[in-house]
């Protein structure tokens, strides 16, 4: 609870500067391409992308990647600075975050849009990291709604909306985004905004515009989590299927990603190379796209054995529906582990949901509340913490980080790589979990009492 990379890389706003990672020292490239005895990494940013944001404050900052970039010269390069623009250009960098590593004056691996830990280490460490090619955007059954937008209204027809069309219906959202002229090499001048629970009071505000709940951006979608309407503050919940066209692009998502919305309203803006907003879309008020929701699932099935583990809890032993726990999976699904909470009704909070992770299976280590013992880590929504106090009841936690976190009907999904809680594949671990009020107060646990192995 809240008690308590020669590597290119891709370029940042000349107004906003990226904080220095500890431990590596980013220096300003020249105007050209340098050429270097000693192996240079270049990384490209953004001062507006998510996904920038996160590498910044997520990879940057790892000890183990700042010990192999120890071993570069590093340059950070501002996308948006006009000083920087013959670099970015003579790269060939059209996506951020981009990270390129030179040897020998000549480019030897690029890494582009990926934000795994990971996956930098063994870029750094020399291997060529090939990113997935989006699959083809198929076509929708469903008829498209339409709303135009005034052309010649935006600051360039790069960036000049002229409409924006799209359909909801079974598993599928698409949105398909016209401009006046073919779109900028650099998608992050383009936010699609996506109202999902008709809420104007919830979610990004801005302009004349309201409501937005998540986003998409840079080939991602984004969740809005921010405490302010204002805010700029998104968390990336994954890839989103892009297909480019003559004079725009289309986005296509599964509606489970939105929490099965029955409808959604969407508005849109561009951005100038100072970030000033370009264009917004549509005219008047956002585009309301209907169709139907499918039906919340329950959590998987254990049929077929391998890494899922199922568990269950009495229905009704708390008042509350939106907090009583009646079911929970974990499943190992590559680097990743992830847990499904089914609640008894209503709509999960999900600052309200938690799950308690005994990462070295020993009671003799972590956060006990006398019933239970030994919890390392704790998911608390969105918000990863590790137990920074004496083995035992003290309730201090420390915040490492942010987890996967989306809901859809009655139940909640959490997701965290297993090297952010250092546990190896295979490696059995005890979980509890747990749900609080408004007020932190304890509402349901599963299991009532002990707690449960993961596998089992």
């Amino acid at each position: 609870m809240k008690r308590t990379l020669m590597i290119l890389a891709m370029l940042i706003s000349p107004a906003v500067s990226m904080a220095a990672p500890h431990r590596i020292d980013w220096q300003t490239p020249s105007a050209t391409v340098e050429s270097a005895s000693t192996p240079v990494v270049y990384y490209f940013r953004t001062a507006n992308s998510v996904m920038c944001k996160e590498v910044e404050e997520d990879v940057w900052r790892d000890d183990r990647v700042a010990d192999v970039a120890r071993n570069f010269k590093c340059f950070v390069v501002h996308a948006d600075s006009e000083a920087h623009r013959q670099l970015v250009s003579q790269m060939g960098v059209y996506w951020v975050p981009c990270v390129i590593v030179m040897e020998g004056g000549k480019e030897a691996r690029r890494l582009e849009r990926n934000v795994s830990r990971e996956d930098y280490l063994r870029f750094l460490n020399g291997e060529k990291i090939v990113a997935p090619s989006p699959s083809p955007v198929a076509a929708s059954a469903a008829s498209a709604t339409r709303a135009d937008d005034a052309k010649g209204d935006g600051k360039s027809p790069e960036l000049d909306f002229t409409a924006l069309s799209g359909s909801l219906a079974g598993q599928q959202f698409k949105i398909e985004v016209t401009l006046a002229a073919k779109p900028s090499d650099v998608l992050t001048a383009y936010n699609i905004f996506l109202d999902t629970d008709g809420n104007a009071k919830t979610g990004y505000a801005a302009g004349d515009y309201s409501g937005a709940d998540f986003m998409l951006q840079d080939k991602f979608l984004h969740r809005f989590t921010g405490t302010a309407p204002t805010e700029w503050a998104w968390e990336r919940i994954g890839p989103a299927e892009f297909a480019p066209t003559a004079s725009g692009f289309v986005y296509t998502v599964p509606t489970s990603q939105l929490g099965n919305p029955g409808a959604v309203s969407v508005f849109a803006n561009s951005q100038a190379q100072d970030w000033s907003v370009a264009d917004w879309a549509p005219t008047g008020a956002p585009l309301r796209i209907g169709g139907s929701a499918e039906a919340p699932t329950a959590p998987p099935s254990t049929s077929g054995g391998g890494s899922l583990s199922s568990y269950n809890d009495p229905k009704g032993d708390t008042t509350d529906p939106a907090l009583d726990l009646v079911a929970a999976t974990a499943t190992a699904s590559g680097p990743d582990l992830i847990f499904v909470l089914q609640l008894g009704g209503g709509s999960p909070t999900l600052n309200g949901m938690h799950v308690m992770i005994d990462a070295d299976a020993s009671n003799a280590t972590g956060f006990s509340d006398g019933g239970r013992q030994g919890a390392d880590f704790m998911i608390e929504g969105m918000t990863l913490y590790r137990h920074d106090a004496a083995p035992g009841p003290n309730w201090n936690w420390k915040n490492v980080g942010t987890v996967t976190a989306s809901s859809a009907g009655t139940n909640v999904t959490l997701t965290v790589p297993r090297s952010r809680i250092g546990v190896s594949e295979g490696s059995r671990i005890n979980i509890w979990f747990s749900t609080t009020d408004s007020s932190w107060n304890p509402a349901d646990f599963l299991p009532d009492n002990g707690m449960e192995r993961f596998p089992q």
